[in-house]
């Protein structure tokens, strides 16, 4: 959306561009900063109960938040194909870069107008002043 030609481009570059701004400072964040303060806010392992932090009632043994989430289907799957890929390398890079190049093929296929064509009686008209025209010479041109 933000490498969009043309009016629809410069209607919602800027909106693109904020969502991948704010995806990298939130990657960011939860990489550095979430970590620090969890550390902070649950404490050691090695601290008496007391002084484990805020959420020291939370710490129930066996507990899923403590422990993680048990999948275990999930959890026979992961091996298998880590196996499969290392054998394998260069099928795994094939895989892993062939849902993206599909996403590029399909995207040649799409129209390249954002927004639907609609019969409106409706024109537009461009003019273009050099950058000092004045606001009342530019009014008294559109107008005429």
């Amino acid at each position: 959306i933000y490498l969009l030609p043309g009016a629809a481009g410069e209607f919602v570059g800027t909106i693109a561009l904020g969502v991948i701004l704010a995806l990298i400072s939130s990657l960011a964040i939860s990489l550095t900063l979430i970590a620090a303060l969890a550390a902070r806010v649950l404490g050691r392992r090695d601290q008496p109960r007391s002084q484990q932090g805020i959420f020291r009632s939370l710490d129930k043994p066996g507990a899923w938040w403590n422990e993680g989430l048990a999948l275990p289907g999930a959890a026979q799957v992961y091996p298998w194909s880590i196996a499969r890929m290392t054998a394998r390398p260069m099928l795994a890079i094939a895989l892993v870069f062939s849902l993206p190049l599909v996403g590029f093929i399909a995207a040649g296929t799409l129209t390249s107008q954002f927004f639907p064509q609609i019969d409106r009686d409706q024109f537009q008209i461009e003019i273009e002043f050099a950058s000092q025209t004045a606001i009342e010479q530019t009014r008294d041109r559109a107008l005429a």
